[in-house]
């Protein structure tokens, strides 16, 4: 179960609440944005339940129009059930990363965005992966309606840890506007080695809404689910997003 969650703990951060595929909006030249997110998940696998509480704070500024630094803080609780039960709580591994919008046009807009995985995490309690990773995600928007727009992510994570030192990444979110106030969010994706079969990836597909209350300050819910077994059964979501 721990080796799953250190899987899952590489991919795991969301920028797009409840999204877990990220856009190319940044937050605007000398401009703060504060994101607060909260995931309970559920998992079975034989005799072991698992019952994981994740808080996530990442803190972001705006250097330029078209360029974000940010920082994330995780704190996880996990605990075991079954033959030997468990708990294991503390503070998991951090990111440093850069968002940057190359380009945009009315349609389509596109992105990267490399980031720093700082083994601040626990690695004997399972909360960290014990050395420092390196990500780099490719970011494309597509604007293919007036109310519905399509977001792509596709990378590579290097990390030095007990599953795989290899992980591409690869995923598909969209938002609909239903109202003036809501919007419908969908999103699935899966991350994987060279060598995994699809069993073997943590396959998900998430659904959500997000209740913008005004132009910083947003609210978000999502409902993810495990597709295969690697991924947890179920996830819920909920997150605060606010810009100063």
């Amino acid at each position: 179960m721990v080796v799953k969650f250190l899987f899952v703990l590489l991919t795991s951060i969301n920028f797009y609440h409840p999204l877990v595929t990220d856009d190319t909006a940044t937050v605007g030249k000398e401009v703060f944005q504060c994101e607060l997110t909260s995931e309970y998940s559920w998992d079975k696998e034989e005799n072991i339940i698992l019952n994981q509480f994740s808080f996530v704070g990442v803190l972001s500024f705006g250097l330029a129009d078209n360029v974000d630094v940010s920082i994330s803080i995780p704190y996880t609780y996990i605990k075991e059930s079954g033959l030997h039960d468990k708990e294991i709580y503390g503070i998991s591994d951090s990111e440093i990363f850069i968002k940057y919008r190359v380009f945009g046009f009315d349609v389509v807009r596109i992105g990267f965005k490399p980031a720093l995985m700082i083994p601040v995490g626990d690695d004997g309690k399972g909360l960290g992966l014990g050395v420092v990773g390196f990500k780099f995600l490719l970011l494309l928007d597509l604007f293919l309606l007036s109310n519905f727009s399509l977001y792509i992510n596709s990378g590579y994570i290097r990390h030095q840890n007990m599953v795989n030192e290899d992980l591409w990444h690869f995923s598909i979110g969209c938002d609909y506007e239903i109202s003036d106030k809501f919007l419908l969010v969908a999103n699935t994706g899966a991350d994987g080695h060279y060598k995994t079969g699809f069993n073997n990836m943590p396959v998900f597909f998430l659904g959500g809404l997000i209740y913008p209350l005004d132009e910083d300050f947003d609210l978000s819910w999502g409902l993810k689910l495990g597709i295969t077994e690697v991924e947890n059964d179920y996830s819920l979501l909920l997150g605060v997003t606010f810009r100063f």
